[in-house]
């Protein structure tokens, strides 16, 4: 800046130097909003889906809030060094874009895309995109009136009143959400690590490989022009009529994990935390002398239970390369909610998406489910085995969207749910065949499953249905055999129980071809699990036709 430029700047100091404080007031509103309100309420409504606490977020919100708030009240400043009328425009401009993200982030978020990875159609939402156009419009002509009947100095008191008025609701509502969702709780500072991964029993493994969104009716439709998967699965039986117990992973992990339902009636995160400490299955294993490995990236991290897992790590503190990340998943995020709807498409980001926050510089990295990381680890993690019995739970993500590959795991635009069941199933072939060629395959009982199936019509309805196949341990076939038993989630304690004890995959479960069973099955919508409905159908797991609600409805209300 030239001397005369200081000069001019001082002197529109000393005369008008009071009519910065709006601008003042407004960046801290903003940042505030932006940096502060919006990532602890997503926080705290959405805990289960973080791996972090308050204890780690908050030195990153700080940072973030210092940031946004420095660099817009320098360009205001800027802006009066200019020129008067340059700041009356730059104010105007900025009290716009701020009430027009309080409405969007606030009031316009009932009908936005998932952000679960699947791939949107933005061509779905033309509503939204009307109505966000539409708001900016009226807010731009009433700041625009504002200004021409108010007159500069009212306006500025309307700017410093509205930023201090949205604040202060701001304030009063997080500090509802907190007490509410206990948004204080304290998380260990750990994370499931690759530790052992590829570490195998000599005498006995018990493996569950989940390939998450893959759906039966696809693969048996898919058997036609890929008989090569029958190869694959050559020891095992498929049970191709298997009923989840939810629509969506987060329900049915703990789900096939424990035997036990989520009813709306407990916090989700007390319900996991049980699953996680208290599941039968684990205690069995423990009792039999079995080593456990949880190769899962959203685990729950709030009891010292988690500990049982031999690739559960501690953490350290986030480098800086990871803090700089951790502030763009937080702007990518708020931006999701408050930016203009065109511009939230640059800001598509899943809670996984924290994962790679941590764990990455350390002798053990965070374990990672994606397809391409799954695989590339695979071929290129030596084998290893020991006297000790192993237990592995394995979840990758399958044929989940976005549909971004092809059948040899490369990464490519414009995939298709096939390309990621190709994909799927080279994966499982690869790793079932490590482990013929390490010697540990015949010793151990293998089930390949999906967490819950998938509509290709991108229907949630229609996801009851996933692959279920079972093989036991010294277990061999001349080809897959198929069973059109009715299954359910429910059945799946005792067949963990049965394969322990040696028994085949033939023989796992009481039902048989023919039996005609209820089965129960809980659906809610994405993001919508405080309402839960249930169906129970006595058809075929994969006629959505076939489910029937039974009037009973399973609500979540505040404690």
């Amino acid at each position: 800046m030239s001397k005369a430029s200081k000069g001019k700047c001082t002197e529109q100091l000393k005369t008008h130097g009071k009519e910065l404080i709006p601008g003042g007031i407004l960046s801290a509103a903003a940042a505030f909003m932006f940096c502060i309100y919006a990532p602890i309420e997503l926080y705290c409504n959405n805990k289960g889906e973080f791996w972090f606490d308050m204890g780690t977020l908050l030195p990153v919100l700080l940072v973030m809030f210092l940031v946004v708030f420095g660099v817009s009240a320098f360009l205001l400043f800027l802006l009066f060094c200019i020129h008067r009328n340059a700041y009356k425009i730059g104010l105007a401009g900025y009290l716009i874009a701020y009430l027009a993200s309080y409405i969007q982030g606030n009031y316009l978020v009932k009908n936005l895309p998932p952000l679960d990875g699947t791939q949107v159609d933005w061509s779905l939402y033309g509503t939204q995109r009307i109505v966000t156009v539409v708001l900016w419009l009226v807010i731009i002509t009433g700041v625009i009136l504002a200004v021409h009947f108010a007159g500069y100095e009212r306006f500025l008191t309307i700017a410093k009143v509205a930023g201090m008025f949205i604040t202060a609701i701001l304030i009063v509502t997080l500090g509802s959400v907190v007490i509410s969702k206990i948004g204080l709780e304290m998380k260990l500072n750990i994370y499931a690590s690759t530790k052992q991964e590829y570490e195998f029993s000599e005498e006995q493994n018990f493996i569950i490989l989940v390939l998450d969104a893959t759906d039966a009716k696809t693969f048996e439709t898919m058997l036609a022009t890929h008989p090569e998967y029958a190869d694959t699965f050559s020891d095992f039986t498929f049970y191709k009529n298997t009923m989840s117990a939810y629509p969506f992973t987060m329900n049915d992990i703990p789900c096939l994990l424990s035997g036990d339902w989520y009813e709306n009636d407990e916090s989700f995160d007390d319900y996991n935390v049980n699953v996680y400490k208290n599941s039968e299955l684990f205690s069995t294993l423990e009792d039999r002398g079995y080593k456990m490995g949880m190769y899962e990236d959203e685990v729950p991290l709030l009891d010292e239970s988690m500990y049982r897992f031999v690739n559960i790590q501690e953490s350290g503190k986030l480098g800086m390369s990871e803090f700089l990340l951790f502030m763009k998943r937080e702007l990518q995020l708020v931006g999701f909610r408050y930016a203009p709807f065109d511009l939230k498409r640059f800001c598509l980001v899943t809670g996984s998406s924290f994962q790679e926050l941590r764990g990455n510089h350390y002798e053990y990295p965070a374990y990672s489910y994606t397809n391409s990381t799954f695989y590339e680890d695979m071929k290129n993690t030596l084998a290893t085995t020991t006297q000790d019995k192993w237990f592995k739970f394995i979840h990758i993500e399958g044929a989940h969207t976005p549909f971004r590959y092809d059948a040899n795991v490369n990464v490519i635009e414009n995939g298709s749910y096939e390309g990621n069941m190709e994909a799927t199933m080279t994966i499982t072939r690869d790793y079932l065949e490590k482990l013929k060629e390490n010697g540990v395959y015949d010793n151990s009982a293998i089930i390949v499953m999906a967490d819950h199936g998938y509509e290709v019509n991108g229907d949630t309805f229609g996801r009851q249905n996933p692959v279920l196949f079972v093989k036991g341990v010294g277990e061999t076939h001349d080809t897959m055999q198929i069973s059109d038993a009715p299954i359910s989630f429910e059945d799946l304690q005792t067949a963990y129980t049965r394969l322990l004890d040696g028994q085949t995959g033939t023989d796992v479960f009481d039902y048989q071809e023919g039996d005609i069973r209820e089965r129960r099955y809980l659906f809610y919508y994405y993001e919508k699990e405080n309402h839960m409905v249930e169906y129970q159908t006595n058809g075929h797991a994969g006629d959505t036709d076939a489910l029937q609600p039974t009037g009973q409805v399973y609500d979540w209300k505040e404690k």
